[in-house]
């Protein structure tokens, strides 16, 4: 519960703030829809539990480090001049690999784009990101906690004012899951760490 209020307190601070200072300039909305965004959580990649009866021994892993996560915000744009544009957005999305069902999460970002030229831009970007309590895909009795994290990266845009192609990467770091078993499975970590790399390949709309 203490996680899911503080996500909430950063995203709200966040608006607060960003509204107070770029109030009175020219606002539009902006909306990121990344359909081939992808998790790489190099910590994960070999996390397995395990349960014996007698002379059988069942074993469940996670295979790899990367996730397909899909996902999508909203928000308002400011205009900081003829060279510069302060976005606040908010949103989710949904991760999912080959050991667990889709996953919601939610993101809170801040960012600042620089143009370079008419047709392309480049910027730094800062949020906050809260994971919901992912499903084990497998047969296994094992649960995890939800958890919470920042994320920090560059994003980069290649379009019209309007309409462009998105490219950002973000490194996250995510608050290790808690992990609890039952059923004589057993697991070979208490946590699970997801913090890793965010790659979001998608298109910006700005209106």
């Amino acid at each position: 519960m203490k996680k899911r209020w503080s996500f909430a307190f950063a995203v709200i601070f966040m608006c607060m703030v960003g509204s107070n200072a770029f109030a009175g300039e020219k606002v539009k909305f902006v909306m990121d829809v990344s359909p081939g965004a992808f998790m790489i959580s190099p910590d994960a990649d070999g996390f397995s539990v395990t349960n014996t009866s007698g002379w059988i021994t069942w074993t469940e892993s996670v295979d790899g480090t990367g996730s397909w996560a899909p996902n999508a915000t909203l928000g308002v744009g400011y205009d900081a001049g003829d060279m510069m544009t302060i976005d606040l957005t908010g949103g989710g999305g949904f991760w999912v690999n080959e050991a667990f069902d889709a996953t919601t999460f939610l993101i809170g970002k801040i960012s600042a784009a620089f143009r370079l030229g008419k047709y392309f831009t480049l910027g730094a970007q800062a949020g906050v990101i809260h994971f919901n309590e992912p499903e084990w895909q497998g047969i296994a009795q094992v649960k995890f906690s939800d958890s919470d994290g920042f994320l920090a990266g560059g994003a980069f845009t290649a379009g019209t004012d309007k309409i462009s192609f998105y490219l950002s990467v973000e490194y996250m770091d995510i608050d290790p899951l808690d992990v609890t078993t039952s059923g004589g499975w057993q697991a070979n970590s208490n946590e699970l760490d997801l913090s890793g790399t965010m790659v979001n390949l998608g298109v910006k709309f700005r209106f």
